[in-house]
């Protein structure tokens, strides 16, 4: 009887980029079936920066320039959304700042305005999801992680690289600056492909998980752990993102008078003045296990 081959980051990857692709069909069917189906755009988008952050991983394993080209394919369909998924989430943000009843009448007609732009959108977004492009794409990246590759590696050596990788990523962004909006926004994305990565590491691999007998300490914590707190701080700097989007659309909304905007601007303004005062403070209690350190 032969020795059991040991299993590789192509017995990661493969599960993971197909369970992703399934999870982005479902979505893309209920984006063209349902119209009133308000989470669909949104697990659309899941589905595809997952599937992207898996890409990412699998640069080394299936050749850099390959991989690359198929991220780009993908990311063409998540900016086909990218108005649409902040026309929907504008409302969401505005009901959190602190605004009188007059203004929030207002800003509610405003929003109204806006729904028919968001109409125009949707069919936009519709319209670059229906076509053969896509399943074009998912043919294209099963063929490419079709057979074993060369540069494989062991799931051990691929867990330990691409979750040094990441978090690496956020730790090089950091300390940041709370006025910085370019930063802020891409530490979001940093800590977004922290959490899907560690995710993906959970799911498939037990590579770093402390013996049953074994109290844990904290350089040795789970990926589920180290995904809990990604999760949290892209979500804090998510809402702070939408603040700062919904600012720029109050700054160009012609439905507003002078009076209407700048009440509504302040009432933003201090949205997010709080919003980024909860982020940096999170940030600096972040245990530094989860950055790597």
């Amino acid at each position: 009887m032969g020795k059991k081959r040991a299993r590789t980051a192509h017995d990661i990857l493969q599960p993971a980029v197909r369970g992703n692709m399934e999870r982005i069909r479902a979505a893309a069917v209920r984006v063209l079936s349902n119209r009133e189906d308000e989470e669909a755009v949104h697990d659309f988008r899941v589905g595809l920066r997952r599937l992207r952050t898996v890409l990412r991983s699998a640069r080394s394993i299936y050749g850099k320039r390959r991989i690359k080209a198929l991220e780009a394919a993908f990311k063409r369909f998540g900016d086909a959304t990218n108005a649409l998924r902040d026309a929907e989430v504008l409302a969401e943000t505005l009901a959190l700042a602190d605004l009188d009843e007059a203004h929030r009448a207002a800003a509610d007609r405003w929003l109204d305005d806006e729904r028919h732009r968001q109409a125009r959108l949707r069919d936009a977004a519709m319209a670059a999801i229906e076509g053969g492009e896509l399943e074009g794409a998912f043919a294209a990246l099963l063929d490419a992680i079709g057979e074993q590759p060369r540069e494989d590696v062991t799931i051990k050596r691929f867990a330990k690289t691409r979750l040094r990788d990441v978090q690496r990523g956020v730790g090089e962004l950091l300390p940041v600056s709370k006025d910085d909006v370019a930063a802020l926004h891409r530490l979001r994305i940093r800590f977004k492909r922290l959490r899907y990565t560690a995710e993906m590491l959970e799911r498939f691999t037990s590579v770093g998980k402390p013996r049953k007998k074994e109290k844990p300490p904290q350089r040795r914590s789970s990926y589920a752990k180290i995904a809990k707190h990604a999760q949290r701080m892209q979500k804090l700097l998510g809402t702070l993102h939408d603040a700062d989007v919904a600012l720029n659309a109050v700054d160009v909304a012609a439905a507003l008078g002078d009076d209407e905007r700048r009440v509504v601007k302040s009432g933003l303004r201090s949205l997010r003045a709080r919003l980024v005062d909860e982020s940096i403070a999170a940030l600096e209690a972040l245990p530094p296990w989860v950055l790597g350190q």
